[in-house]
C-alpha cells in the first residue's frame, strides 16, 4: 500500500498544474469554446491535453504525465453524473445558438419551458446572444424568455453581450460584424 506522503505530492502536483476535471467543469463553455455543447465526457483528459503546453511556456508540460492519468481517474468517478447531465438538461440553449427556429418550435411545442436550461444554467436566449442570432432572440422574447435568469456564471443573457467579440483569433473585419450583432441585441435586452 502506498504511503500517506505519496497521495499528498500526488495532491499538491495536480493542484500546481491544475486537474483538468476541475478545470473543465468550472470554465464556461459558451464564452471558452464559443458555443454550447452537450455535457462533455472524459473533459478533463481533454483539457489537460488541449492546455498543457500554454500553461507551462513550452510545448508539453513535465507533470502530464501525472495529470493526465489523475484527469482520467476524476473524470471516471463523475461519469455517471456526466451521462445524466447529458440527459437531464434542455436541448433549447444548444438550438439557439445556431438560430435553429424549427428546432426550438418544436421543443417548445413538445412542452419545453422557454427558460429550461443546459448543465451550465445557460439559457435558450442566452444561447441566442452567444451564437449572435438576432432573429432567436427577438422569437425567444417574444415568447416570453427572461432576461434577467443568470447562468451557473452568474451572467445574464445581457451579461453575455459585454466583453465579448474581442478574440485575437479574429480579424479586424469579423470583429465589427460580432459587435455590431451584439449592439442590436443589446438593444433588444435592454
Amino acid at each position: 500500500m502506498p504511503k500517506p506522503h505519496l497521495y499528498v505530492l500526488i495532491i499538491l502536483l495536480s493542484m500546481i498544474n491544475g486537474c483538468g476535471t476541475y478545470v473543465s467543469r468550472q470554465i464556461d463553455y459558451y464564452t471558452y469554446y464559443f458555443g454550447p455543447l452537450r455535457t462533455p465526457i472524459y473533459s478533463g483528459v481533454k483539457w489537460d491535453v488541449e492546455n498543457q503546453g500554454e500553461a507551462h511556456s513550452k510545448p508539453v508540460s513535465n507533470l502530464i504525465f501525472i495529470d493526465i492519468p489523475l484527469s482520467f481517474v476524476a473524470d471516471c468517478l463523475v461519469l455517471p453524473y456526466t451521462v445524466y447531465e447529458a440527459f437531464r438538461y434542455s436541448d433549447l440553449p444548444e438550438a439557439a445558438v445556431t438560430g435553429n427556429i424549427r428546432r426550438i418550435e418544436m421543443l417548445l411545442s413538445q412542452g419545453a419551458s422557454i427558460d429550461e436550461t443546459d448543465w451550465q444554467g445557460h439559457t435558450a436566449l442566452m444561447g441566442a446572444v452567444i451564437g449572435k442570432q438576432v432573429e432567436t432572440v427577438n422569437l425567444l422574447l417574444g415568447k416570453g424568455a427572461s432576461v434577467n435568469k443568470r447562468s451557473f456564471f452568474n451572467l445574464t443573457a445581457l451579461g453575455y453581450t459585454r466583453g465579448s467579440g474581442e478574440f485575437s483569433e479574429q480579424t479586424p473585419a469579423e470583429k465589427e460584424v460580432r459587435r455590431e450583432h451584439f449592439e442590436l441585441i443589446q438593444g433588444l435586452l435592454i
